[in-house]
């Protein structure tokens, strides 16, 4: 078994009837075994046509959705949420900065405009021989990830957005003011998905996988 299909057999028998991820521990493995090579990547690469995200599907299904991000140095994902989600994310080449929040209350039904007391959690520089970073449903559940270079991570979100189940992405700003301090409550506005963020849809080059 090749180490993509592994994660993604790790993963699958990992979800709980809840939806939940349980043995982080063998999905924490799969995942740092993974290079840029089995995924199809080179390092440094970036999307093409001048886009600065592109996203690159390996398994979306009802379960979950595993899939990788490649980013330009500069480029931004915006505050956003994972509402009733519990998730991985592990860089695969560059560095990243991300900055976390613990939303504590339910965000399904947020309306644009409407503001939300968050905590702080942390802003941290991520690189490829760093572990994975854990959100949970309760925990660290909002973030914004910016590129520090040409970068790309595997995500993984279980169960993954669906609208229609309450699970819509929401997006924020923080309209403090003051300095992020760890541990500091902060008000977050709902705003619309950011014109300038979208993403180019990538071709999945790496390992054969199943279940896709």
């Amino acid at each position: 078994m090749n180490a993509v299909q592994r994660l993604l057999t790790q993963t699958a028998t990992s979800i709980s009837a809840s939806g939940e991820l349980t043995g982080l521990d063998g999905i924490r493995a799969a995942v740092c075994s993974l290079t840029p090579k089995d995924v199809g990547l080179r390092p440094e690469q970036v999307p093409g046509d001048g886009a600065n995200c592109g996203y690159i599907r390996i398994v979306e299904s009802q379960l979950c959705t595993v899939c990788i991000f490649v980013l330009r140095k500069g480029a931004k994902l915006p505050l956003h949420s994972h509402p009733g989600m519990t998730g991985l994310l592990k860089v695969l080449y560059g560095q990243l900065d991300l900055s976390s929040y613990v939303v504590p209350t339910a965000d399904k039904s947020l309306a644009r405009g409407q503001r939300i007391t968050a905590t702080f959690d942390t802003k941290s520089r991520m690189r490829a021989d760093d572990e994975p970073s854990l959100l949970m449903p309760s925990a660290v559940n909002v973030h914004e990830i910016c590129a520090a270079e040409n970068s790309a991570f595997l995500d993984i979100l279980t169960p993954p957005y669906n609208p229609a189940a309450g699970r819509a992405c929401a997006y924020f700003r923080d309209v403090s003011g003051e300095e992020l301090i760890a541990g500091s409550k902060r008000l977050l506005e709902v705003i619309p998905e950011p014109d300038d963020f979208w993403t180019q849809p990538m071709v999945y080059e790496g390992l054969p996988r199943q279940g896709s």
